[in-house]
């Protein structure tokens, strides 16, 4: 008989000690990595957080810097504003929603002694009798702030401070009256400021020179400066409208200047908690005008909650656990074959049971339990299954699952069923679903199913548990009815929400509906739709409401409401119905659009007065086309005459340029004048017979000498089935053609150039031709082509500089084509030619046509 060799002496203990102590560092190391990646994660996330404030705060002073080159830019135009002026400057900046967190906008005037008294007695002149530049005393120069707006209580208090007595603001005065540019001061106590809630303050300052005299030295600055408009702030408004809801994990300060001291120190906000010791500090600096802040953030503990987590220790809790595992196996492996003999019979005795306990259970679950193969082939159904389903088990097994299926599912189960086999995914293995079953009496079933795949074997199986969920539906239904009266008014909460009976009273309203029309909540329940609605009468309002009722869908539209003042505005009302406890009531939603409204009104007005103005220039030019040829082509006339005749060879010259130039731009009038024909609707098309080869030879004959003389070849070809005598207008389409021969010929250096015609349809007396005019020349983007029929376009300004024309003759030719039926197109690529195409419908004359004059 063999016997086993007896283990070495100490590896039953040596090498358990061994895993254990190595399965244990691991657990530390992961354990340690993980906080270290929490950690970092809580660092980037604070430090984005603190440059998305810096990128906040850099871009709100730039808008307030545009804000002042605004004001600025008046005065530029103006010269003098009167206060009224500047005031509906500012009043149209919609300080507020545009700049905010801006105190104001404000002129601060300088002053010569000299001048003093008399600028004093003009504003008093103006209304204020009490003003006076304050504080008094004699000094070298004066300013007075003038206008400040809003002129309100609080600015009312700086009006007449001469800011250039104080040291700070004369500092930043200075040094934007010497460079021009913007100047930010540092900190100050605002005059504004009152004994509550005193916050520190700066501004900035842009100076205003004297119209049309220099500034372009420092000299100069001084000497024609006039004063400087600025800017006000209290920096605790501007920094909260800054912060917004952001402030709750982090404290900020701001500093004025590069150093951090309690002196700098202008706002402070640590949203009650002042972190001693911060997990995280962020120092940075935004500079503005000249002058330099420097912000500190410290983290608060709501920003760890964050990222913290419990996620470490449940790595290190299930490392030990794991580790005591692995030692207790390999103890257990060590200590000899007939342990493990003993623990794999009674695990094989155990799994029996297990198998055992499990058929039990499976057949006692109250949910309904079915097993598949690949093929959707029942192997196994439980004794809820075939309760559920009014089905014997013998019924069941051997069949196919579509048996418990209603359609559509079950013709398309055996394609989702080979599509998840051949890799595809489907959207039922997983996952709980809710679906419908199919009863043997036909009755549908409403049937929560979680679909799971069992893997290991050879060949796939599914088990699928089935649980009726008619009763639940059924409760939720219910607890969804109770629930909706409480749901309806959360929803568009913003809006003027309010609910409706079927008499249009009011069931229940919003906290805005009732502000939106001055009542207090006890006063609208129960009113009626009549009492705040101005624009339907009693019966329409009835018609309305009885309509809204009968239709399940959202209506919306526009109505007036009258508030408990009397005043009326323009609301957009939508609407639907809703059934709440058995009765069926509005749900509505009002929203102010009286700014919208006037808005559109004013754009509506603006295009109109545009349209009459292009319409009535186009009429103009149209209507003058005679007047402006005439004088054009006797100067064309009269300068051929005088080349006949016999003067010097200079003179001839002249008489040939100008009758070379006039020619030129009788081309550019034409163009222009048949351009605003066509704009003013007043060019129409002739229906006479021509002959399609001689509008082609006038053509050849107009431009050949023109193609010779840059050496290109021109091509003419005309399709054999297109009918000799057309109907139609000739005059017209050869100017369509010129144009496109004429462009092929101008920007075509050299190689060819080829028109055709071809009949591509049209039946019993009508045609369809297409023509093409193909070049070898210079050739166009895409983005060259996509401008190309615009008014006076051309490819591209050097185009315009190397070829010349006035960039109409395309634009006409389009419009022609499209006055005769047909439509233009163009293919071209770059250093490659350029394909003109474009097709017309014209009549099929049987009878010899005149030829055209």
């Amino acid at each position: 008989m063999l016997r086993r060799k007896p283990d070495a002496p100490g590896w039953g203990l040596l090498l358990p000690l061994l895993v254990l102590v190595i399965s244990l560092s691991a657990s530390i190391l992961v354990w340690k990595s993980e906080e270290f990646e929490i950690e970092q994660n809580s660092r980037d996330y604070f430090n984005f957080r603190v440059d998305d404030v810096i990128r906040k705060t850099e871009n709100r002073l730039n808008l307030y810097q545009q804000a002042l080159r605004g004001a600025k830019v008046l005065f530029s135009i103006s010269g003098e504003v009167d206060r009224d002026a500047f005031r509906d400057y500012v009043a149209g900046m919609n300080l507020n929603l545009i700049y905010p967190g801006i105190q104001g906008i404000g002129y601060a005037l300088l002053i010569p002694p000299s001048s003093l008294s008399g600028h004093i007695a003009r504003v008093r002149r103006e209304g204020f009798p009490d003003y006076t530049v304050r504080p008094q005393g004699v000094r070298k120069v004066y300013t007075s702030i003038l206008y400040l707006e809003p002129f309100d209580w609080r600015n009312q208090r700086a009006f007449g401070f001469d800011m250039y007595s104080e040291s700070v603001r004369r500092k930043a005065m200075d040094l934007a009256r010497d460079s021009g540019k913007p100047a930010m001061s540092g900190k100050v106590v605002l005059v504004q400021e009152t004994t509550s809630d005193v916050q520190s303050g700066f501004l900035v300052y842009l100076p205003v020179y004297r119209n049309g005299m220099p500034h372009g030295t420092v000299a100069q600055r001084r000497a024609n400066l006039v004063g400087w408009v600025y800017s006000v702030f209290r920096m605790g408004d501007l920094m909260r409208g800054i912060l917004g809801g952001e402030g709750d994990e982090f404290a900020t300060q701001v500093y004025d200047g590069t150093r951090v001291s309690s002196e700098g120190r202008m706002f402070d906000h640590s949203n009650g908690e002042s972190p001693a010791q911060p997990r995280f500090l962020a120092v940075r600096h935004v500079r503005f005008a000249d002058h330099e802040w420097t912000m500190v953030f410290s983290s608060l503990p709501k920003i760890g909650k964050r990222f913290d987590s419990a996620h470490p220790y449940w790595i290190m809790s299930s490392g030990i656990m794991v580790s005591l595992l692995l030692t207790m196996i390999t103890w257990l492996a060590v200590n000899g074959r007939r342990r493990a003999m003993a623990l794999a019979i009674d695990l094989n005795r155990d799994l029996i049971d297990s198998k055992n306990r499990l058929r039990g259970i499976h057949q006692a679950m109250l949910d309904g339990l079915v097993l598949i193969d690949r093929k959707g082939i029942i192997q196994s159904a439980n004794v809820a299954v075939c309760r559920l389903f009014g089905y014997q088990e013998s019924e069941l097994l051997g069949s196919n699952v579509k048996l418990l299926m209603p359609e559509p599912i079950r013709s398309k189960h055996d394609e989702i069923l080979r599509a998840h086999l051949e890799g595809g995914k489907t959207n039922i293995i997983g996952r709980r679903i809710e679906v419908q079953g199919l009863h043997r009496s036909g009755a549908l079933l409403s049937l929560e199913i979680s679909v799971t795949e069992l893997e290991g074997d050879a060949d796939r199986h599914y088990i699928g548990v089935l649980r009726d969920i008619s009763e639940t539906r059924r409760i939720y239904q219910e607890l969804w009815k109770s629930n909706q009266k409480n749901l309806a008014l959360l929803r568009n909460a913003s809006d003027g929400i309010h609910i409706l009976d079927s008499l249009g009273n009011v069931i229940e309203a919003s906290d805005s509906f009732c502000a939106m029309l001055g009542y207090e909540r006890e006063e609208i329940i129960g009113m009626n739709v009549s009492r705040w609605d101005a624009h339907f009468d009693g019966k329409e309002l009835q018609k309305a409401i009885a309509e809204q009722m009968a239709n399940p869908g959202r209506a919306q539209f526009e109505t007036r409401h009258r508030r408990k003042d009397g005043s009326v505005f323009d609301v957009e009302v939508s609407g639907h119905r809703l059934e709440l406890d058995e009765a069926v009531v509005l749900f509505n939603s009002s929203r102010d659009v009286t700014e919208r409204n006037r808005i559109t009104r004013e754009l509506v007005e603006a295009r109109r007065l545009s349209e009459e103005a292009s319409k009535s220039k186009s009429e103009f030019l149209a209507n003058m086309s005679h007047e402006i040829r005439t004088p054009i082509n006797a100067i064309i006339g009269f300068s051929f005459l005088a080349q006949s005749m016999d003067l010097p060879q200079k003179a001839l010259s002249y008489f040939s340029k100008i009758n070379s130039a006039s020619t030129s731009l009788l081309g550019i009038v034409n163009d222009i004048l048949d351009f605003s024909k066509i704009e003013a609707g007043h060019l129409d098309l002739e229906i006479i017979p021509f002959r399609l080869d001689e509008v082609i030879g006038e053509v050849a004959g107009m431009l050949g000498n023109k193609a010779r003389e840059k050496g290109v070849e021109l091509n003419f070809g005309i399709d054999p089935q297109v009918p000799v005598r057309l109907s139609g207008d000739p005059l017209r389409l050869n100017q369509v053609l010129t144009n496109l021969v004429s462009n092929a010929i101008k920007f075509t250096g050299h190689g060819e150039i080829t028109l055709l015609a071809e009949r591509i349809g049209g039946e019993n007396e009508e045609v369809l031709l297409e023509f093409l005019v193909r070049d070898t020349g210079i050739g166009m983007t895409q983005e060259q082509q996509e401008t190309l029929f615009r008014p006076f376009s051309q490819a591209d300004t050097s185009t315009t500089r190397r070829f010349g024309g006035t960039g109409l003759g395309l634009v006409i030719s389009k419009q022609l084509v499209e006055l005769m039926g047909g439509a233009i197109r163009v293919e071209s690529f770059p250093g490659k030619g350029s394909s003109f195409r474009f097709t017309a419908p014209f009549g099929i004359v049987t009878r010899p046509a005149a030829s055209p004059s």
